[in-house]
């Protein structure tokens, strides 16, 4: 199960030679053409000297196979936003079915060496046991409770979505160990920054072998990626001191809000291309903005980071563990308490870095957000509708509710962060949840859910 990275895509000029035509563009009067260009002294005037927009022209995209999901959503994505990526949902990884216990084994003891892995590995194993103990029961009430909210739900939607439902939920007990993989495109600049900045064993492997398929290709750019600027100073989200108990709801609050609605202006949304930052009319939005602090699952932080545009702290792990809906109905609650207890016990055997690697889906993080109106239109576009998971709707369907007692239900920001069956429409298409539209009140639109 080692960590594999491969370049996949990549422009098709040298980086020395676009950032070199990208420098004499900026300061000469006429720019010979690629073919007839004379290179600069890319490392010495712009590369040490900290002009790294003309670098960024420059961009690869690899395809990493093999990490865990745990170097994804606590490495890769809480890094930046300046970069883009595809990765393998969840819901396909072997992880659930049929777990290879040996290769999760071998994982752990090639990334963190000389550590207790037998504890790790026993703590993994309880999780799997969790979630292949109790699948069974939970997609037999995910069935019964689909049926009650969503009577118009086909039996071609209750195939497809039931055991997806199931296995969303009960994913809380699964471990951030659970292989990966994805397409992760960066420029440049970026993959300098992380390189120094790696903060754990398997970040340290991505990016190191991240840079070493860019020098294949271009030696020349040796000197970004040299040994001893790689980043050796570990940091985790964990805080062993934390105290464990469970949470059966994600926790939001609304901190600072800027707005005035009289210049907010509500987009068209008529394409399924995102126009927000493209339009001059809507840039004002830009100027206005909600800032919040929140608590969820690390499902959902994973979730929740695919949203590029919203600045994030870093997020810390705070004790609790989520107990969605279908878990606490099947009774599963004092063996979540107890399992996020032995999460926390781990700590007396094995290190932070290697806690981080095996922390459960279920675990919850607290972090903070800002983002301006029209990155909050973009996230919360679907989250108060209900194709978006329960825990998802649940902190979507909580911010609502604050910026409405804030500035009012009948601002235009608040009314624009309804679904669209709010106003008696469906936009899903194939993917009607199944509710009774015409039937619901409007308060009904934003109540707990069990699926």
């Amino acid at each position: 199960m080692s960590i594999k990275v491969s370049i996949i895509s990549e422009k098709d000029v040298a980086p020395e030679t676009l950032a070199s035509h990208g420098a004499r563009i900026c300061y000469e009067a006429v720019t010979p053409p690629l073919d007839q260009l004379k290179l600069i002294d890319v490392k010495g005037r712009l590369f040490g000297t900290g002009h790294h927009t003309t670098l960024q022209h420059s961009s690869f995209t690899f395809l990493v196979e093999g990490m865990s999901v745990s170097s994804v959503c606590m490495g890769l994505h809480v890094a930046t936003p300046f970069y883009n990526t595809s990765q393998r949902s969840g819901r396909f990884s072997r992880m659930y079915d049929n777990p290879n216990l040996t290769e999760l084994q071998e994982y752990l003891v090639e990334y963190f060496p000389g550590e207790d892995v037998p504890a790790a590995m026993k703590f993994v194993e309880k999780g799997l046991g969790l979630y292949s103990d109790n699948i069974a029961r939970l997609r037999e009430i995910a069935l019964e409770k689909t049926k009650i909210e969503r009577p118009y739900a086909n039996e071609k939607y209750l195939a497809t979505n039931v055991p997806k439902f199931a296995q969303e939920q009960l994913r809380v007990f699964v471990p951030l160990v659970a292989p990966t993989a994805l397409d992760y495109s960066i420029d440049l600049p970026t993959l300098a920054a992380l390189y120094r900045e790696a903060w754990s064993p398997e970040f340290r492997e991505i990016v190191s072998q991240m840079a070493a398929r860019v020098v294949e290709r271009y030696p020349e750019l040796e000197y970004m990626f040299e040994e001893d600027k790689l980043g050796r100073e570990n940091w985790t989200p964990i805080d062993i001191a934390a105290v464990p108990k469970t949470m059966t709801a994600p926790s939001l609050a609304v901190t600072n809000v800027c707005y005035d609605d009289d210049k907010f202006v509500i987009p068209a949304m008529k394409d399924a291309v995102s126009t927000l930052y493209f339009t001059p009319k809507y840039l004002i939005n830009t100027q206005m903005h909600v800032a919040a602090q929140v608590e969820v699952s690390l499902a959902t932080m994973g979730d929740d980071q695919r949203h590029r545009s919203i600045k994030r702290s870093a997020p810390q792990l705070t004790g609790a563990f989520y107990v969605p809906p279908l878990v606490k109905e099947a009774g599963l609650e004092e063996q979540a308490l107890e399992f996020i207890t032995d999460f926390y016990n781990l700590g007396e055997k094995i290190s932070l870095p290697m806690m981080t690697c095996i922390a459960p889906y279920g675990a919850m993080a607290a972090y903070g957000k800002k983002m301006d109106l029209n990155a909050l239109l973009h996230e919360q576009g679907k989250r108060t509708c209900w194709c978006a998971s329960a825990e998802i709707h649940n902190i979507g369907t909580q911010l609502r509710a604050q910026l409405a007692d804030m500035i009012g239900e009948d601002s235009k920001l608040v009314q624009a962060l309804a679904p669209s069956c709010y106003a008696g429409e469906c936009r899903e298409a194939v993917r009607y949840c199944g509710r009774d539209i015409r039937a619901d009140k409007a308060a009904d639109y934003f109540k707990a859910r069990m699926v």
